[in-house]
């Protein structure tokens, strides 16, 4: 290390501790903070100031050749290793970091070493320049184009990530490179500064404007040609009913009067708790008190469960079931309606089994069990089609209706069938089936009657579950029901 950049470098290393052991910290409970935010993610910044550091002259190449080698190893098997199941930035964050590290040393050691010169070639300089710039963009560009041309598609992700290159190019050439020549703006460098304070601080204020107004329109109003389609979810999320993977702690949400002759409670994650607003037109007063126990993402059935956006098992999920399966032994309800969506990653003799677990629990203490066949999933964003059709397609003439077969029908079954097999054993436990109402004839629709069937690709809209509510009290088989007769609707044994 050259003399008198001791100090700095040790400095730079009690920050990479102290950042990577903070990010290690943060990434099991809050990963969106460990990802964006900076003390997180420090530590990659203090590796490379380590780098910059050391400073090493051009002299005996022999190890460093072969570090240069490791450190695009290294680069590569994080290319290799990292995915949707690895926590991220975490350890696994240390391959790229520290194989660029190493990459970056060796070429100030060994600049004719294989990696060195690999990394010296033309294009690869060129790439390097725009690489910034190439990052910045990619994700609005992804993210937006993925929206207009369909999401996951490889040719069409592919042209976007050419077209966030173009743009990288366009950004380099017309404000990054001409900026860096501009005397008047960096000299003194209080002028810059000052500068690029005040246009952060006018980005963040926008897009935090933007993101305001896209939440208003999310939450709101959908124009669909003529016809306004609104989005509504359960009022149960308003109401703070659940806590996502952020703690175990159950929050029982009751309605209805205290002393009400009968009692239901819903279990179940969001994919069951989307018939909510049904649930509450076919249970209701006087006759009934509703208890929602709700955890997003958190199937009712027995088994711990890997959650990708966590990056961990979900401990909350298993911790919070268990609380409210002793909750229902507690309380006794004369119904008990459970509801799962069918995408967890487990096989048909796993939901089967842990299916059979929990109703081996609730079974003896309840009077009646249903479980909520899982809503089929959309191949397309109902909203964001509903909203293309007034505009664009309409005027060019091209306008086509947002509908389309399921997109995991065969899953859906499998998953179907392991309730049934579990439910057989119990003479008070039967499936409910509604997803021909859901999607008639095998389409699912964006809109009916003028009303948003779904909010998402996976949520009934809260209005549209509300029209199912004479179908639901039919497969629920409970009179009563102040609607009228109900219409037939699938309830399998």
């Amino acid at each position: 290390m050259v003399a008198g950049r001791g100090r700095p470098a040790t400095g730079f290393a009690v920050l990479l501790l102290v950042s990577l052991s903070a990010c290690l910290l943060v990434l099991p409970s809050n990963p969106a903070a460990a990802f964006y935010l900076m003390p997180t993610r420090a530590w990659q910044f203090a590796a490379g100031a380590l780098v910059c550091l050391s400073a090493p002259r051009p002299g005996d190449g022999r190890w460093a050749g072969a570090a240069g080698v490791v450190g695009l190893g290294l680069i590569l098997a994080g290319v290799a290793v990292l995915d949707e199941h690895q926590p991220h930035p975490g350890l696994a964050a240390l391959l790229p970091t520290l194989g660029t590290a190493l990459a970056l040393w060796a070429g100030g050691l060994a600049p004719r070493a294989f990696a060195s010169r690999l990394l010296s070639a033309p294009m690869a300089q060129g790439l390097g320049r725009l690489s910034y710039g190439w990052y910045l963009w990619h994700w609005p560009v992804l993210v937006i184009g993925g929206h207009l041309l369909g999401a996951g598609r490889l040719l069409p992700n592919l042209a976007l990530v050419l077209l966030a290159l173009l743009l990288a190019t366009g950004s380099y050439r017309l404000v990054e490179a001409p900026l860096r020549r501009q005397e008047w703006f960096l000299r003194p460098p209080r002028r810059g500064l000052l500068a690029a304070v005040g246009a952060m601080a006018l980005a963040v204020t926008l897009a935090l404007h933007w993101q305001g107004l896209a939440a208003g329109l999310a939450q709101g109003r959908v124009e669909a040609g003529r016809s306004v389609a609104v989005v509504e979810a359960p009022v149960i999320y308003a109401m703070d009913c659940d806590d996502w993977f952020n703690s175990d702690q159950l929050k029982p949400c009751a309605f209805g009067p205290e002393r009400a002759p009968r009692t239901a409670v819903v279990l179940g994650d969001s994919v069951g708790l989307q018939w909510f607003p049904a649930l509450a037109e076919v249970l209701a007063a006087p006759d009934w008190r509703l208890v929602v126990l709700t955890k997003s993402a958190c199937p009712i059935a027995d088994v711990e469960l890997f959650y990708p956006r966590i990056g961990r098992i979900y401990s909350e999920c298993t911790r919070w079931r268990a609380a409210a399966l002793d909750w229902i032994e507690a309380q006794r309800p004369d119904l008990l309606v459970i509801g799962s969506s069918h995408t967890y990653p487990l096989d048909a003799q796993t939901w089967q089994a842990a299916t059979a677990r929990v109703l081996d629990r609730v079974v003896p203490a309840v009077g009646q069990v249903r479980l909520l066949r899982s809503t089929p999933r959309l191949r397309f964003d109902p909203r964001q089609c509903v909203a293309r059709q007034g505009l664009l397609l309409e005027w060019l003439g091209t306008r086509r209706g947002c509908e389309a077969p399921p997109l995991d029908e065969v899953e859906n079954a499998r998953v179907h069938d392991a309730l049934r097999a579990a439910a057989a054993a119990y003479p008070t436990v039967a499936v409910i089936d509604l997803n021909a109402a859901v999607c008639p004839e095998g389409l699912c629709r964006a809109l009916h009657e003028g009303y948003l069937a779904f909010r998402d690709e996976q949520h009934l809209n809260g209005s549209f579950a509300r029209r199912l509510a004479p179908r639901l009290a039919a497969a629920l088989a409970i009179g009563g029901y102040a609607g009228g007769p109900a219409e037939s609707a699938g309830t399998t044994r």
